[in-house]
């Protein structure tokens, strides 16, 4: 159901799927990390429609976070920084206007990102899931640029 509103011509259906959504990772808990694959494509699909990129940033922010808290972490970071890395690349310039503060995204979404992904960069690399997961993040914090540190908590 959350798909076919986020398919929806009508912008308030898709702002309620996206709340959905937040609400299905919120209630997944620590059984999220089953789901990932299948459930990542939602807060994805958001980020790329222009009317909801700053809720589907949000969700994936989200998304991102309760995956941290889950276990085993690390292959599922590595497969969720993985899409994040492919959205940052096909959206470089949406993702620019975000960094810079130009467009109207809360900066500690923008902030909280660059903490996971330096986070990940200092995973322990003991397995080779772990040694890919730090080499994505530091593609991915490469693909975010530079952050106004006047307008962001890192």
């Amino acid at each position: 159901m959350d798909r076919k509103m986020l398919h929806s011509e009508d912008l308030s259906l898709q702002k309620q799927a996206i709340k959905r959504i937040e609400m299905l990772i919120h209630m997944m808990g620590s059984h999220l990390s089953t789901y990932v694959p299948k459930l990542m494509v939602l807060p994805m699909y958001a980020v790329d429609k222009d009317s909801l990129q700053a809720e589907g940033l949000c969700v994936l922010h989200f998304f991102f976070k309760t995956i941290e808290q889950g276990y085993p972490k690390a292959a599922y970071l590595y497969m969720a920084a993985c899409e994040l890395r492919k959205l940052l690349n096909m959206r470089s310039e949406d993702v620019t206007s975000f960094v810079t503060g130009e467009v109207g995204l809360d900066m500690d979404v923008v902030s909280s990102l660059v903490t996971s992904l330096l986070t990940g960069c200092a995973e322990e690399s003991r397995t080779s899931v772990g040694q890919r997961l730090k080499l994505v993040c530091a593609d991915c914090l490469g693909a975010l640029g530079a952050v106004d540190p006047g307008i962001s908590k890192v």
